[in-house]
């Protein structure tokens, strides 16, 4: 359907030329969330909304700073084919069961940090003329 929308202002724009404002005026604007900086508070989001539970995003938003995805993928493949009506509880279950078996198995479950930490460096105190 998009592609017939766009074909269309295409053969139009080259027959009769018009404003961009008269062109999409039929088109609803798009959402953007402006607060959403990086993946991992999409991920966030996406986990929040897949549980219908919107309120929690914030514990949804820790779990996936401090855990590794391939844990949070696990406990998020098993809450999604449970028959249940809470997965975000099921979630979270699962999520603790599977640290504890990467504790006692000696893995990883922390997530790796995508960059170093940004150490400041200042440049060594000149000696001018008036230092003591």
């Amino acid at each position: 359907m998009a592609i017939k929308k766009i074909s269309s202002v295409l053969t139009n724009l080259t027959t009769n030329p018009t404003s961009p404002h008269e062109l999409f005026a039929d088109t609803p604007p798009v959402k953007i969330n402006k607060h959403i900086q990086n993946p991992i508070q999409l991920r966030a989001l996406q986990l929040a909304d897949k549980f219908s539970d919107r309120k929690n995003k914030v514990m949804y938003l820790n779990v996936c700073k401090t855990l590794s995805d391939v844990l949070i993928d696990q406990a998020e493949q098993f809450a999604t084919d449970a028959p249940t009506d809470t997965k975000g509880a099921l979630f979270m279950w699962k999520i603790k069961q599977l640290r504890s078996e990467y504790q006692k198995a000696g893995k990883n479950f922390r997530r790796e940090p995508h960059s170093p930490p940004k150490t400041r460096s200042r440049p060594p105190k000149q000696k001018g003329l008036f230092a003591k």
